[in-house]
């Protein structure tokens, strides 16, 4: 049987786009399915799937939504920046003739893969919007085989509507898949925020959790927000100019539209208005609005610097409305109270560990105190705790240069108080074993692409909290690094 189903997976690839290269490719993965152990194979394609109540999990009710419905659409593409920003009652309140599809998701699964999936199910007078992060992991052909997995767990035809060199990719990473399905049969219950069970039919997450702006600073410093023509790659814009020439063949419009963003996330002395005339200049279809609208106060953004709360998701789809409305000369009036921003709760201090505090220096940053460097005597050290205080300053960031080059260290323990810690934290650190996370939820942490930079180290986290990191929006791309406190 899980041969059968290798077999079936494979044949998804079409004889005639392949190159001889690629056939052998194939040819070899089917070997290898063959004489693969069978419990290995049974876990990852003939098994019952793990994956399907977490985020990831939606990937296949957004498809099905979208192959369902035969009226016209209203669909807006792009990554987790559309599943939290859009209010779909919203669109079908003010664009009564069509049906809304959020077809965002998470942009590490590949914004052109999000493309490829949707395609085969647009039809005639369809309104399509691209709207990617302003970010360059998510205006690339990036794609990441391991998520997209788990994103197909159980629905693996779907894998049909991507490309040769992703389904090449796919091939690649079955076997990590099915062994980490052999190590984990059970599935993943997620809690919390990102968990399929956040989605409302249309595909918004539509949630209380969603609730005010989470960050340290109000922003995420991981991922700054640049309007340099290099941010987006010459392929990625090929693959919309593609990707709208076939839907424009069966008769929808196709148009690009800034997502929200985080004003406070903006690089300093951002030329947005030349970025806003390349990036025309560069697509055969008009941008939809105006890109400094779509820059909006950090009060309307939840986790990340596209993610909006719910609040924000009001606004952000009340611009869109007036946006398309202009665009296509509907003369309707658009009168939607604007919510208030969502007030910040006082937080206190978290009492952690400071044993430590001595061997760290602070700074203050962003409104709040970050360590960003080690005491000489810190320099020595085998193993530190990072403190929640310093001075009497609560510590919520730790910076990029905190342990730059440190190779003494094998052992970094971080409290539940810390908020965010910087890309390449740890890199240089030559001999670091073990960071641990002593935070029973993967939300207390706010983390980027370039976590584990420089490094070797694996991540621990409280044992009852495994299956929460393994499944978080953040941390799933470290899985395979990531293991329990003993």
């Amino acid at each position: 049987m899980a041969l059968g189903q290798a077999i079936s997976f494979i044949l998804i690839f079409k004889e005639d786009s392949m190159t001889h290269q690629n056939r052998l490719f194939i040819l070899c993965s089917l070997l290898l399915f063959a004489v693969a152990p069978i419990a290995l194979s049974v876990a990852g394609l003939s098994s019952e799937p793990i994956y399907d109540s977490t985020y990831l999990g939606e990937l296949s009710k957004k498809t099905e939504r979208l192959d369902s419905l035969n009226d016209k659409r209203l669909v807006v593409i792009g990554g987790s920046g559309v599943a939290f920003s859009i209010n779909s009652p919203l669109l079908k309140q003010e664009f009564p003739l069509y049906e809304p599809v959020n077809f965002g998701l998470y942009a590490g699964l590949g914004s052109q893969a999000m493309m490829e999936l949707a395609l085969p199910s647009l039809h005639k007078d369809d309104l399509v919007i691209l709207s990617f992060e302003q970010e360059s992991q998510a205006l690339s052909t990036y794609f990441n085989p391991t998520l997209m997995w788990e994103a197909l767990d159980g629905h693996f035809a779907l894998a049909e509507r991507l490309n040769g060199a992703e389904k090449k990719a796919l091939l690649s990473a079955y076997p990590s898949f099915a062994s980490s399905k052999a190590r984990h049969p059970e599935k993943f219950v997620p809690q919390g925020i990102y968990a399929q069970t956040s989605f409302n039919v249309y595909g918004d997450i539509e949630t209380p959790l969603a609730d005010y702006n989470h960050l340290s600073g109000l922003y995420d410093v991981n991922m700054p927000l640049s309007f340099e023509e290099d941010v987006i790659s010459n392929s990625f814009v090929d693959a919309m100019n593609s990707f709208a020439q076939a839907a424009n063949q069966k008769g929808a419009s196709v148009y690009y539209r800034f997502p929200a963003m985080n004003s406070k996330a903006l690089v300093a002395d951002s030329d947005v208005d030349s970025y806003f005339d390349f990036l025309q200049s560069k697509l055969h279809f008009r941008i939809l609005g105006d890109p400094h609208k779509a820059l909006m106060d950090p009060e309307w953004f939840y986790d990340t610097n596209f993610h909006c709360n719910q609040s924000g998701a009001l606004v952000n789809t009340i611009n869109l409305i007036k946006e398309l409305k202009a665009e296509r000369d509907i003369a309707t009036a658009t009168s939607i109270t604007l919510p208030s921003k969502p007030s910040l709760p006082s937080s206190g201090t978290e009492v952690g560990d400071d044993r430590d505090a001595r061997y760290f220096l602070a700074e203050e940053k962003d409104g709040g105190f970050a360590a960003i460097s080690l005491t000489d005597e810190g320099k020595q050290q085998e193993e530190l705790i990072v403190p929640s205080t310093i001075d009497s300053h609560a510590i919520t960031q730790l910076s990029s240069t905190t342990f730059a080059g440190d190779t003494a260290i094998k052992k970094i323990t971080i409290p539940s108080s810390l908020r965010t810690i910087e890309d390449a934290a740890f890199s240089g650190c030559d001999n670091l074993e073990k960071i641990v996370l002593t935070s029973s939820k993967p939300s207390s942490y706010s983390i980027g692409h370039h976590l584990l930079e420089g490094t070797k180290a694996n991540l621990y986290v409280p044992s009852a909290s495994l299956d929460a990191y393994l499944s978080d929006y953040f941390f799933a791309t470290y899985s395979s690094r990531i293991f329990p406190i003993s």
